[in-house]
């Protein structure tokens, strides 16, 4: 008989991987994203990590994972894995072509067999301006000390988890997510809409698996426009919104392992 998804696994820990290697892994460990899913369907959460439901990113994700990389990794990381790019030209108007075109898709292709990923100068120039944003900020003296893109397995009351966190001081016990959003106007609706409190609770309950009981973990979350002006703030999340979002995660674990266990 296979052992379960609690059971033999190692202690929660930090893992070295890289973002394709964490997303691969997402059937073999639950994540908070995943646990969104088996509340809003059990069975469409299981299909998914059996591998039935096939993954797919859409572009904001994309743009997202590139925003990231340069501000919390910085221009040299992320010169590293993306090429600034327009496409190829089309001679007849002299235009790069669509991106929706047969030609940009085999330039695209043969651009991605390098192994870099692509942005246009727009919104690479987009993406600066949101970093100078973020560095004009008390988001600046959060991403001081610290690792970006942490990521940490382990159990979560007493399921086999995963958790690929934006930033973490292990030393001061200091989380960080960044957001990218429309509006700030709206992101505190979205906060609750998207279930980010919930998501926040999930990753403060791994790391609190690599600290002592005792110690505080304290969890923010810097959010971005998008577009002109590029507005930023910073939220620094309270025990109250925390505990509550915690005893969720644990009935809905403890939902998940039932299931899996009369599977």
């Amino acid at each position: 008989m296979a052992a379960l998804p609690w059971e033999n696994q190692p202690r929660t820990q930090i893992v070295k991987c890289s973002t394709l290697e964490y997303d691969r892994a997402r059937l073999q460990f639950m994540g908070s994203h995943m646990l969104e899913l088996f509340e809003f369907s059990p069975r469409q959460c299981q299909w998914k990590m059996q591998g039935l439901i096939p993954s797919s990113t859409k572009s904001y994700y994309d743009f997202g994972k590139a925003q990231h990389c340069y501000t919390l990794e910085g221009a040299e990381a992320f010169h590293a894995q993306y090429e600034v790019a327009e496409g190829p030209i089309n001679p007849k108007t002299q235009a790069p072509y669509g991106r929706d075109t047969k030609a940009y898709a085999a330039w695209l292709e043969e651009c991605q067999a390098t192994g870099k990923q692509i942005v246009s100068g727009s919104e690479f120039i987009q993406i600066q301006r949101m970093t100078e944003s973020i560095n004009e900020t008390a988001a600046r003296e959060l991403l001081q000390y610290g690792l970006p893109e942490v990521t940490i397995r382990g159990q979560l009351h007493g399921v086999n988890s995963q958790s690929r966190l934006d930033w973490l001081n292990i030393d001061n016990g200091i989380i960080v997510d960044l957001k990218t959003t429309e509006s700030l106007s709206r992101f505190e609706k979205d906060f609750w809409k998207f279930g980010y409190h919930r998501q926040m609770a999930f990753y403060r309950g791994m790391v609190q698996g690599l600290l002592l009981p005792c110690q505080r973990i304290e969890v923010f979350v810097i959010a971005v426009e998008k577009s002109e002006p590029y507005r930023t703030h910073v939220w620094n999340l309270t025990e109250a919104t925390l505990g509550e979002a915690e005893e969720q995660i644990k009935q809905s674990l403890l939902q998940y392992r039932q299931l899996v266990a009369n599977l």
